[in-house]
């Protein structure tokens, strides 16, 4: 058995290779991979039978497929010499694959693809050259550099296995890691703690939605103010986002309503004026109350002249009205 270069056009899939499909979702990737590092695991390939200037592929179809892609688009050469582990057949490449597979490591991590990716961005680069770096979306590196700035005790977590994937995405479907860090204290020892749709309903119930009644009657500018923080996704727009704070929001809600029903007590002249922050007033609320009809305080002396002046002048535009109806009758009225 020798490691050598074959050329491409020189191998073909062995009839024993059990990936034959050409259309494996990963092969762009896989392709990204090889034109950014090389070719970094031989193929294990045999002398073709009946085919002497043939090679038959017996591990490593799928990185003979993505060097093809390449050589198609003009990123390798034709003659692109590809590195193989030469058996002298069929039963030692059946050898080589076994052995191959006890020694090939396991694949990376969620939590190792995070570290990596954020590691490449520190150096300088955006995720838009991983990505493209990688053969992956923008959106899976956006993702995995999310999970890489979870708050430390949820990432430890994913990178020991002690949580799934799912749990942990749940936990950075908010980039505040004290909330996520807060919902973590919360659940990860009740038995919601597995659940991610529990953990993302507990972080949301944490925030407002900047429609939120009590966001539109607070408003934007007196929380900002105050301190509170808000969190907007790309396309968001201004008055569209989350608050984070949602625990000042309600207190500052509820002291712009207290200031209110002070005013309205004051001017109603009642005793009291009990604020409630909520869109509906429950039964429990209003059973104990009775119905207040205020006394009309009486007029002033300047009232009921004023309210004699005006109906007098009523009077006077009726009569006048009435005179318009009647022929040949000339109207004047005052300037």
């Amino acid at each position: 058995m020798q490691t050598t270069t074959i050329p491409h056009a020189k191998l073909r899939l062995s009839e024993s290779n059990v990936r034959k499909a050409n259309g494996d979702s990963a092969l762009e990737a896989l392709a990204a991979s090889i034109a950014e590092h090389g070719l970094l695991q031989p193929l294990i390939v045999s002398p073709s039978a009946g085919r002497k200037t043939l090679y038959d592929v017996h591990a490593g179809g799928r990185r003979w497929r993505a060097i093809g892609l390449l050589i198609e688009r003009g990123v390798l050469p034709k003659d692109y010499a590809i590195d193989v582990r030469l058996c002298e057949n069929e039963d030692a490449a059946a050898r080589e694959i076994s052995l191959a597979e006890n020694l090939i490591r396991e694949a990376m991590t969620p939590a190792d693809e995070a570290r990596a990716y954020r590691d490449i961005v520190a150096e300088g680069a955006d995720a838009e050259a991983v990505a493209r770096r990688f053969g992956v979306t923008v959106r899976h590196v956006q993702g995995r550099l999310r999970l890489a700035d979870l708050a430390e005790p949820i990432f430890a977590a994913l990178a020991d296995g002690a949580i799934t994937l799912d749990v942990a995405m749940a936990y950075g479907s908010t980039g505040d890691r004290d909330r996520q860090a807060a919902a973590w204290e919360r659940l990860s020892t009740s038995w919601q703690g597995d659940n991610p749709q529990a953990i993302r309903r507990a972080i949301a119930e944490e925030s407002l939605s900047a429609d939120h009644p009590i966001a539109r009657f607070l408003g934007e500018a007196e929380y900002a103010g105050c301190g509170g923080r808000i969190e907007r996704d790309l396309f968001a727009s201004e008055g569209e986002g989350q608050w984070l704070d949602g625990d000042l929001a309600m207190d500052l809600a509820t002291k712009k309503l207290s200031h209110e029903a002070d005013i309205a007590a004051l001017g109603s002249r009642l005793a009291w004026v009990t604020p409630r922050l909520a869109t509906h007033v429950t039964y429990d609320d209003t059973k104990d109350l009775h119905p207040y009809w205020p006394r009309r305080a009486e007029p002033s002396a300047d009232a009921l002249a004023r309210m004699d002046e005006i109906s007098d002048r009523m009077t006077e535009l009726a009569e006048l009205l009435d005179a318009a109806d009647e022929p040949d009758v000339e109207i004047f009225t005052e300037k």
